[in-house]
């Protein structure tokens, strides 16, 4: 599984966190009127003005902490069974070369359990190092 697939559900996650930001966000123009038109407002690098509430930032912020490392381990566990299913078909097929290594097994039971990022982490830490031996 590539690593990049881990970071999508975040992705799609703040995007749909902060669209609002963005749709209701609050710029300083020049007011309609000459005597309320001001000098020293204007937009500030990096800080935004919104129309919403403080409550409705915590909320979406709370869901999107809550729900994002469900749905990264929901996704390895859903790449866990294709892995699994090729494994018992090698072994039903008596072909003992093309079944896991024990530590490979330890790391799919760890995607089964639903490990989340310490599982990903371990493949990926597994996969850069056969690659520098082979």
């Amino acid at each position: 599984m590539p690593p990049d697939t881990s970071r999508k559900p975040y992705a799609r996650i703040y995007s749909c966190s902060a669209r609002p930001c963005f749709y209701y966000r609050v710029k300083h123009t020049d007011g309609p009127f000459p005597n309320l038109q001001t000098e020293k407002e204007r937009n500030e690098a990096g800080i935004y003005y919104v129309r919403l509430s403080a409550t409705f930032l915590i909320f979406i912020s709370s869901w999107s902490s809550n729900l994002g490392p469900l749905l990264v381990r929901f996704a390895l566990a859903l790449v866990a069974y294709p892995m699994a299913r090729q494994s018992l078909r090698q072994a039903r097929a008596n072909n003992p070369r093309e079944l896991p290594t024990p530590y490979q097994l330890a790391l799919t039971l760890k995607f089964l359990e639903g490990a989340g990022f310490t599982a990903l982490w371990a493949w990926v830490k597994y996969l850069a190092n056969s690659r520098r031996r082979g």
